[in-house]
């Protein structure tokens, strides 16, 4: 017997590239929109004058993701402008601010062709780069002090995240505040003086090479994970008492297997 398969009929015309592109931008730009508004489908909340510096974050990981980062450097930005490299990311990064912007800022996109100029003109407009928005944000990182009760990570994670605020600001701002790295390092130590059990962890980080955040910071969530081991000293063993195993012939460990006695001193014929 023979099977026969009816395969559908071609279409007699196919839309245009041009037409194609079209309906699919359309709809993919409806998408993203509805994407944004709905919170459940994409952590991205849309961008007012008053929550910039999540917003400035939450949009930077959908680039860095993408591969695009580099589209918030300047440098890259003038290097690159006239590359077909650069109009198709620049394409992408224009239509996701329109849909990650609320409707009340769109008149300052539509001002700037370049993504780069667009970000420039949202960060002045939200007030991002004042140098009192920057003072403010400076005292807030200063003060951050450590509970002995709460969480060490959510401690340092915090801190981590009021830096980076602070640094994204101080690069795109006219009036930067320049703090170096071990400063902010002394202070991310100097937040932990309340508990005294890390006064000894604490002194020996000052002597760490090179003294970088991300290192300290490093060391003190491996901390962390340390005091929340219900027993480190018996996760240790466990993690070395194999690290030498004898051989079969010196194992007295005897074990039953299917009702039958096994003696690992004897070999497996002998059993």
């Amino acid at each position: 017997m023979r099977y026969h398969t009816r395969f559908p009929e071609a279409p007699q015309t196919f839309p245009s590239g041009s037409d194609l592109r079209k309906r699919w931008t359309k709809k993919w730009n409806n998408e993203r929109i509805e994407s944004y508004d709905d919170s459940s489908k994409l952590k991205v909340k849309k961008l007012t004058r008053s929550n910039y510096s999540e917003w400035r974050w939450q949009i930077g990981y959908v680039f860095t993701y993408k591969g695009y980062h580099e589209r918030f450097n300047k440098e890259w930005t003038a290097t690159n402008r006239n590359t077909p490299e650069y109009m198709k990311r620049n394409a992408y990064g224009m239509s996701t601010l329109y849909a990650s912007v609320s409707s009340e800022l769109h008149s300052f996109l539509t001002k700037h062709d370049h993504f780069y100029d667009a970000v420039q003109a949202l960060t002045k407009v939200c007030g991002e780069t004042s140098l009192i928005t920057l003072a403010e944000k400076v005292y807030t990182l200063l003060n951050l002090t450590y509970n002995p009760a709460a969480s060490l990570r959510l401690h340092v994670v915090t801190f981590l995240s009021h830096h980076n605020v602070i640094k994204s600001a101080s690069v795109i701002s006219d009036t930067a505040i320049d703090i170096s790295y071990s400063f902010i390092t002394i202070i991310l130590l100097r937040s932990l003086k309340q508990d005294s059990s890390l006064s000894s962890l604490v002194q020996n980080l000052y002597d760490v090479k090179p003294f970088y955040l991300e290192r300290i910071s490093s060391h003190l969530l491996m901390e962390d994970s340390r005091r929340g081991a219900p027993n480190s000293d018996a996760l240790m063993n466990i993690g070395t008492t194999n690290k030498h195993p004898k051989p079969f012939n010196q194992r007295h460990d005897n074990f039953y297997r299917n009702g039958k006695y096994f003696d690992r001193s004897k070999k497996p014929h002998q059993n």
